[in-house]
């Protein structure tokens, strides 16, 4: 279910922006504290294309794939569940996809696009 959805989320940036490769993983098993859970990578001609699209990844990678982690400490452990996406997924269901509730995405995307358009 989580890769599934990522793989939407990650058809849904292509369209959105020029990419030319893109990489999305999510670390499963035990992670050390302090290290990586999930790497997002994208290559365009322009970098702000690149820049965008991975913001809008990793957003979305939190506010829609149902993801859980268990946080082991020395006097116990714990499951976390990803509040974001409870949060965004329990309030309303917009087109039924929470691709579609981060319209401020959309908005900054416009802007950063615009500002860095004479960038390469």
């Amino acid at each position: 279910m989580a890769i599934r959805q990522m793989h939407i989320i990650c058809a849904e940036a292509r369209k959105r922006w020029p990419i030319i490769a893109l990489a999305c993983a999510h670390r499963v098993g035990i992670v050390p504290i302090g290290h990586e859970s999930v790497i997002v990578a994208a290559s365009s001609v322009h970098r702000a294309d690149a820049l965008l699209a991975c913001h809008f990844i990793i957003d979305e990678i939190k506010a829609s794939v149902p993801i859980w982690k268990k946080e082991i400490y020395a006097d116990g452990e714990v499951w976390k569940e990803n509040a974001e996406f409870f949060i965004n997924n329990s309030t309303s269901r917009r087109s039924g996809s929470a691709l579609h509730a981060n319209k401020e995405l959309d908005k900054r995307a416009d802007t950063e696009k615009n500002d860095l358009s004479h960038e390469t």
